[in-house]
């Protein structure tokens, strides 16, 4: 888990890197970026909201599943509808798909520091700061490699936040099986 937050934080490290090359300079937002900035990050906020009601009624592991899908599978479609518009979807296409994606980001990120933590409970202190550091650490390194292959379009970005959940989809659906596997040998 430790790791799928680190690849998965690395692909908002890229949106970060890139946001305002992409919302003031390519979209012309202007004065407003913050503006749109903001509203993006209210996305996460109101899913850490939801995210504790739905977590109260689905397993953390499911969550994270359904939100790596949902951002995989957006991802995809969206990428595919920006190569239709000749890279350059319009403002509002591009706002919803971001909303979208940061909702489930916002579902990702508490879960997978809790899932992460959870079998280190003795020693819950040390085990998140090595966590976090380790998370970080990946998150850099993703995020450096999104954000420099900004090239005046959102395509880099995207095919970034496809390529993140789609390995850490791939890394999740393989834990969660592995896991099973052990309980039932037990």
């Amino acid at each position: 888990y430790t790791l799928a937050a680190g690849i998965m934080f690395g692909a908002f490290v890229g949106y970060l890197s890139s946001s305002q090359q992409i919302l003031q300079v390519q979209y012309g937002t202007g004065d407003l970026f913050s503006l749109y900035f903001g509203a993006l990050a209210l996305a996460i906020g109101f899913s850490s909201f939801a995210n504790s009601k739905l977590v109260m009624k689905i397993s953390m592991q499911t969550l994270c599943i359904g939100a790596l899908a949902v951002v995989f599978s957006t991802s995809i479609i969206f990428f595919i509808y920006a190569e239709m518009v000749n890279e350059n979807p319009g403002l509002l296409s591009f706002m919803l798909y971001m909303l979208s994606t940061f909702f489930c980001f916002g579902i990702l990120f508490g879960n997978f520091n809790s899932l992460a933590v959870h079998p280190l409970g003795h020693i819950a202190g040390v085990a998140t700061s090595v966590i976090s550091t380790v998370q970080t650490l990946i998150s850099v390194v993703v995020g450096t490699y999104v954000g420099q292959h900004y090239d005046g379009t959102v395509m880099p970005l995207i095919f970034g936040f496809i390529l993140c959940s789609g390995i850490t989809l791939g890394l999740i659906v393989w834990l969660r099986m592995n896991t099973q596997s052990n309980a039932q040998q037990a």
